[in-house]
């Protein structure tokens, strides 16, 4: 038995199944979140939004070039059934653009804050393992999506490392001689 009708042999469990709906479709905001609050607490110090945002630019670029690389049909239109959330058939499954979105959020706060990380990547793989669950990607599409996002994610993070190293060691203006 194929990965794919493993899982919709799954769905006959009513909760399991509305429990992967709900983290297919929006347990990408559960990363958002953890982005917005690590940001909130992280407000005063700089260098960290343009490396996020470069990034997420590589990111998508990345994601991109893949999914013109590689065409793959989704599993529910190989398998012929009605998929549990709402997805395109003509779309392209691979590489899982939910997959790649946070890890790159959850590789990037790994350097920025270890307590918002953790949220970040228990939602990488809850929404990792719902696509799958629900049908819209196959296995290989979300490990892709995770190691294009994560590596792009750990890149971007260590640089901004480095920048808010520079400009803590950096004197103020305000700073006499000593």
């Amino acid at each position: 038995m194929s990965t794919a009708a493993w899982f919709h042999a799954l769905w006959a469990h009513q909760t399991l199944a509305h429990a992967a709906m709900f983290f297919a479709d929006d347990g990408i905001y559960i990363s958002a979140f953890a982005l917005v609050a690590a940001a909130w607490l992280h407000r005063g110090e700089r260098g960290l939004l343009l490396p996020f945002v470069l990034g997420a630019i590589a990111e998508g670029a990345l994601d991109l070039v893949a999914g013109r690389l590689f065409f793959e049909l989704r599993p529910f239109v190989v398998m012929h059934v009605t998929p549990l959330i709402s997805a395109d058939p003509a779309d392209n499954s691979f590489p899982s653009d939910h997959a790649a979105a946070t890890a790159y959020v959850a590789a990037f706060l790994c350097f920025v804050d270890a307590r918002w990380a953790v949220v970040a990547v228990i939602a990488v793989l809850l929404v990792g393992l719902a696509r799958v669950f629900v049908l819209v990607h196959w296995p290989h599409d979300v490990l892709v999506g995770w190691a294009l996002g994560a590596a792009v994610g750990v890149a971007a993070g260590w640089y901004a490392a480095q920048c808010r190293g520079r400009s803590l060691d950096r004197p103020s203006h305000d700073d006499g001689p000593t």
